[in-house]
């Protein structure tokens, strides 16, 4: 027994050692590769951070999966990659790096620092342009500073530097006799050292250059340009007396406006639908006069105009109009001529009766309520407007545009559909619907000026005063009359002393046109 049992305790013991030299074995392995390799790793890639090796220390890192504070670590190594770029001058690098970090350390004050530098960076490059005299482009850069630094205050310095070039420009336009371009040059310069007195005198100089070449309308308008300077609006205003029959009394639906001497102007007339067409209080300088349905036109000394009141229809845009003459305002639309013969035109349908504009050698223009009417130089008429082919629902060619063979013709009137003109021998012809007896003129003579309304039609005799066709007003124990204007309620008279006198429903405010002195009489 002892024999047998001594090979079973030895083949124990190796068993046992057997088996401890296994978990040995697996203890060292597990060491080896839970502890000893990742510590190697770890410090290796400490090392690649310490060296700046800043992107293979963040892979060594990641690789680590969470060791120690290898997280905390691969964020240092973005850290400092961030600082060494904003270190470097890589300012929009760094920002792009420190964004990274979402708010890790202070990467959100070293963001602000970086866009601080680039703005530095940008400042010095704007006073570099300013330097080099490149102004228009240093203001570009300082404006893109948003206001960093003192950059609004270099903006105007650059903006005072281009106007001095400017103004010494305009100066040589002026001294040249450019004054035109001198005009546009000062005029831009806006209140920039005397730019408004030198432009006021560019004006004069022009005006007196083309009273000296005969032309008379534009010595009037550029007088106009030089307001208060010297005698320049007395000369401006004696000029239009010269130019045209200036419209001083006008009448329109139920309401008024009148052209004072000094150039200014008055309405009357009640405004139902708050559309403020009387506001007219400030308007200066003013040649012309035209009252449309709902609105009021003026013509400036200096050719332009202004209107006010409904714009629906955008009847009122006339802004941009220079080298007017002469303007009209209708029902829905406003008629301005210029200088040169040709005609502007804005408001209902625009397209249509922009066909006026193909019209040349016109001397006079009427606006009634759909149709545009010309008076041209050798007496002929031109008309335009809606026929009833097109619009057929509004029923508006009742003939007021047959107007092709009138001759002789030395003024024109539009009304609301019928037309009237006024012939060198002191009749009148008339063309459209008759419904009131508004066309029958025909046996008037010694007249010297027409208006047509909605309802009927009234003639200023040589004598001062008036005959009417058409809806009955008692006009005529009017006397000493020298213009006439007529709206579709109402007649206005303008008297040689300055006075008005005025018929029509109450809406028309009569009472209020009687208390009127001081209108400018017309040429």
């Amino acid at each position: 027994m002892k024999e047998v049992s001594e090979p079973r305790a030895r083949s124990k013991k190796v068993c046992l050692f057997a088996a401890i030299a296994v978990v040995l074995i697996v203890a060292a392995a597990f060491l080896i590769a839970k502890v000893i390799l990742p510590n190697s790793n770890y410090n290796a890639a400490m090392d690649l951070y310490r060296s700046g090796k800043y992107e293979e220390a963040i892979a060594a890192f990641e690789a680590l999966d969470g060791y120690k504070d290898s997280e905390t670590q691969i964020l240092e190594c973005r850290y400092s990659a961030a600082l060494d770029l904003y270190s470097a001058g890589a300012y929009k690098e760094a920002i792009a790096a420190f964004e990274v970090l979402d708010g890790y350390k202070d990467s959100a004050a070293q963001i602000d620092a970086c866009r601080t530098a680039i703005k530095e960076i940008d400042y010095q490059a704007a006073l570099d342009l300013y330097s080099a005299g490149r102004y228009e482009e240093a203001i570009a850069a300082f404006e893109a500073l948003h206001g960093f630094r003192d950059s609004d205050a270099q903006i105007k310095n650059c903006r005072i530097a281009l106007n001095g070039i400017a103004y010494t420009a305009a100066e040589d336009l002026y001294d040249a006799g450019r004054y035109e371009e001198a005009i546009a040059a000062f005029d831009a310069l806006g209140d920039f050292n005397d730019a408004p007195e030198r432009k006021a005198q560019a004006a004069y100089q022009q005006a007196a250059a083309c009273l000296d070449a005969g032309d008379v309308a534009h010595a009037a308008m550029f007088f106009g340009k030089a307001g208060d300077y010297s005698d320049a609006r007395e000369r401006s205003f004696a000029l239009w007396a010269e130019i045209t029959d200036r419209q001083t009394i006008s009448a329109n639906g139920s309401h008024t406006i009148g052209l004072k001497a000094d150039g200014t102007v008055v309405s009357a007339g009640e405004d139902p639908f708050d559309l403020h067409f009387d506001d007219v209080a400030d308007w200066t300088d003013i040649v012309a006069v035209s009252a449309g349905q709902w609105y009021n036109v003026g013509l400036k000394a200096d050719g332009t105009v202004v209107a006010v009141g409904d714009n629906d229809s955008g009847n009122c845009d006339v802004a941009d109009w220079t080298d007017v003459v002469e303007i009209s305002a209708g029902a829905h639309h406003t008629v301005g001529l210029k200088s040169d013969g040709t005609v502007l035109t804005v408001g209902w349908n625009e397209e249509y009766m922009q066909r006026a504009s193909e019209w040349t050698d016109i001397i006079a223009v009427s606006a009634g309520c759909y149709q545009t009417v010309g008076l041209k130089a050798d007496g002929t008429v031109v008309a335009i407007g809606l026929d009833d082919e097109e619009f057929i629902d509004y029923d508006i060619n009742r003939g007021q545009f047959d107007v092709s063979d009138w001759t002789d013709i030395v003024a024109i009137s539009a009304g609301y559909d019928h037309t009237v003109g006024l012939k060198a021998d002191g009749t009148v012809v008339a063309a459209g619907w008759n419904g009131y007896g508004q066309c029958k003129v025909t046996g008037w003579t010694d007249i010297i000026a027409v208006s047509a309304g909605q309802r009927h039609t009234v003639g200023l005799k040589a004598d001062g005063t008036v005959v009417i066709a058409g809806s009955k007003y008692n006009v005529e124990d009017w006397r000493n009359i020298v213009a006439i204007s007529v709206g579709e309620n109402l007649i206005v008279g303008l008297r040689a002393d300055g006075s008005v006198v005025a018929v029509g429903n109450s809406s028309c405010e009569c009472e209020k046109l009687s208390a009127w002195r001081g209108i400018l009489l017309p040429r």
